[in-house]
C-alpha cells in the first residue's frame, strides 16, 4: 500500500492523470479525492457491499461529482456489480 502521501506526491508532479488504485473504500475515497487524483479506481466496496447500489452512491457522493456525472457513474456501477 502506497499511502496518501504517496498519492499526492505522484498526482502533484506528474501532468498525467493519476489514479488511486486498491484499498479505497467509503471510509477514504474523500481523502483519496483531497490528494489530486484524477478517478479512483474501486472494486471490492462495491462487490463486496450487501447493497452494491448504495455502495456506488455513497462512493459518487463521496467523491463530490456532479449529479449527472453521479448518475452515469451510478448507473455503470449498477449494471457491472453482481
Amino acid at each position: 500500500m502506497q499511502g496518501l502521501d504517496n498519492l499526492r506526491y505522484w498526482a502533484g508532479l506528474l501532468p498525467l492523470p493519476v489514479v488511486g488504485i486498491g484499498g479505497i473504500s467509503m471510509d477514504n475515497v474523500a481523502a483519496v479525492r483531497a490528494t489530486g487524483a484524477a478517478s479512483a479506481m474501486v472494486i471490492s466496496a462495491i462487490t463486496q457491499s450487501p447493497d452494491p447500489e448504495a455502495a456506488c452512491r455513497t462512493l459518487v457522493r463521496e467523491w463530490g461529482l456532479l449529479k449527472l456525472k453521479s448518475i452515469i457513474l451510478i448507473d455503470f456501477c449498477i449494471y457491472f456489480a453482481p
